[in-house]
């Protein structure tokens, strides 16, 4: 047998909202439930790492997609200019 009983509960919301931080296009809003794990996904995020020279170089930044396919292009191209190849 189940028996249900309804409790009316407060909570809070927090609604991040994400813009390209190259352009400022807006990318979409995310709400997070503070009765959760405080976890959320975030939009437009970016990151990447290599490891020259003995250490790790990180970028992390958020992006909408015509930024995100521009500066891949950028860099690969920067990186071809100085003479690196795809291994």
């Amino acid at each position: 047998m189940e028996t249900t009983k309804e409790i009316e509960v407060e909570t809070t919301v927090t609604i991040h909202t994400f813009n390209c931080d190259k352009c400022g296009a807006f990318i979409g809003e995310i709400e997070e439930y503070e009765y959760g794990d405080d976890y959320y996904e975030s939009l437009g995020e970016y990151e990447t790492k290599y490891f020259f020279e003995k250490r790790w170089w990180v970028k992390k930044t958020t992006f909408c997609d015509n930024c995100r396919n521009s500066f891949i292009q950028e860099f690969t191209e920067m990186l071809e200019k100085h003479g690196y190849k795809i291994d």
